[in-house]
């Protein structure tokens, strides 16, 4: 008998080969999608999480359900997590997302399968249904209506408290700095005044400077220490104007014992001074306050001490000079009325 001529063993090869590439491809298109709830009894108002589980090749995109403000009208949702995405078996992706929802509704209800669309071969893949029981809450009607409970009183302790003590704290803290920084703001030292020796005599500065200290009537005002300030700082200034004596940085005892090394003038004159300036000292450091008639005399030493003690010239004098000296003795003649006048007011 004749073989026939087809060739039977490629057909064969070729049969197998389709059933295994079609084998292949049906199990990396699998798709499996399963909707878990985690409990199927609630009461009204509670609270349950339902779970969407997709298994897909890693190869396959699939669209997610789109999730509404509610579900089959009276569940509604309440969050939608992100999807959580992690790898599994066999090449494929588990992809599991939580949607929370609640019903204010009793009875039984039944959540929807949820569609996820294939873009590729424009089919929509679905998960299977949930059912939910919602049960009202149990009221004993026996009771009757009773009244709402008062609050409970939750203990205070100190973790309560430190807040308001830390607040309280910084406050403080606040105040006292600024009033620390007020008052080493008043307390502060001015800066003192650079001195610039006058252009004129030194007797011819001191006398106007006393004149100035007697029109300003100071401790007439009450203004007693102020008084006796201004005049021992003129004073001490004419001794170093006119003696070179550098009295402004020193004490009362340390001039006196100066001037008594360069006796520039008269020891009666050196007494006199050293019982003025102690005075001084007294109304300024120790609050004494002398009568009215010490602050006329100690004033009418210091004009008398200044004229007395100014620079003399010993060089022949002309006409003019001479004339200037009248005035000079008319002007000291002028200043000891003046201090005597005051002193009769």
């Amino acid at each position: 008998m004749k073989r026939s001529a087809f060739p039977y063993d490629f057909f064969l090869f070729l049969i197998t080969v389709i059933l295994v590439q079609n084998h292949l491809f049906a199990q990396e298109s699998k798709v499996l999608i399963r909707a878990e709830i985690d409990t199927t009894s609630i009461l009204i108002g509670d609270q349950v999480n339902i779970w969407l589980n997709l298994e897909q090749p890693e190869n396959k995109h699939l669209v997610s359900p789109r999730i509404a403000d509610s579900i089959a009208g009276k569940i509604e949702v309440l969050k939608v997590s992100p999807a959580d995405t992690f790898y599994h078996k066999n090449q494929t992706l588990k992809i599991r997302q939580r949607i929370l929802v609640t019903v204010f509704d009793t009875g039984f209800f039944v959540i929807p399968s949820f569609r996820y669309f294939d873009p590729v071969t424009h089919d929509s893949l679905k998960s299977n249904a949930l059912p939910l029981n919602v049960f009202d809450i149990k009221v004993d009607t026996t009771k009757g209506i009773t009244d709402i409970k008062m609050p409970y009183d939750i203990p205070f302790g100190f973790r309560d408290l430190w807040p308001y003590l830390l607040i309280v704290l910084l406050i403080g803290l606040g105040i006292a700095l600024f009033l620390y920084m007020r008052n080493k703001r008043k307390t502060a030292p001015e800066p003192e005044k650079k001195f610039i020796p006058p252009a004129m005599p030194a007797h011819v500065w001191a006398l106007q400077e006393l004149d100035k200290l007697a029109e300003e009537k100071l401790w007439q005002k009450e203004k007693i220490k102020l008084y006796y300030s201004r005049l021992t700082d003129i004073l001490r200034r004419y001794l170093e104007l006119r003696f070179s004596v550098p009295a402004m940085e020193k004490t009362t005892f340390e001039i006196i014992l100066d001037l008594r090394k360069r006796m520039p003038f008269s020891t009666e004159w050196i007494d006199q001074m050293q019982q003025h300036l102690q005075q001084a000292d007294m109304v300024k450091f120790a609050k004494w306050k002398p009568e009215p008639a010490d602050h006329e005399e100690i004033l009418k030493w210091a004009y008398d001490f200044v004229l007395h003690t100014k620079r003399k010239i010993n060089l022949r004098e002309d006409d003019a000079e001479k004339e200037q000296n009248q005035v000079d003795d008319n002007e000291t003649e002028h200043r000891v009325s003046i201090n005597s006048e005051g002193k009769d007011e």
